[in-house]
C-alpha cells in the first residue's frame, strides 16, 4: 500500500528510481522472447512508463513492455 500511495501522489519516477538501485542484470546481457521476435542485447535501463530499455550491439534501443526476459546462466 505504501508504495502504491507513493505512485499515486508522485508517479512512476520515484518507483523507478527504487526499482533500478534494487535490480539485477543492469549491464549484462539479456534475451528478450517477444512472440515471433526475438532480442539479445543489453540490459540499459528501465524507462519512464516501466518498459525495459536493451541496447542492440549495433548500438540501437529497444523498449521492451511484454515478453520473457532471460539472463545466461
Amino acid at each position: 500500500e505504501h508504495y502504491r500511495a507513493m505512485y499515486l501522489a508522485q508517479g512512476f519516477a520515484p518507483i523507478r528510481a527504487l526499482w533500478l538501485e534494487r535490480c539485477e542484470g543492469l549491464g549484462q546481457t539479456i534475451t528478450a522472447n517477444l512472440g515471433e521476435r526475438q532480442i539479445i542485447g543489453t540490459f540499459k535501463d528501465i524507462g519512464p512508463h516501466g518498459e525495459l530499455r536493451v541496447q542492440g550491439p549495433d548500438g540501437t534501443d529497444t523498449l521492451i513492455t511484454s515478453g520473457e526476459v532471460f539472463y545466461p546462466s
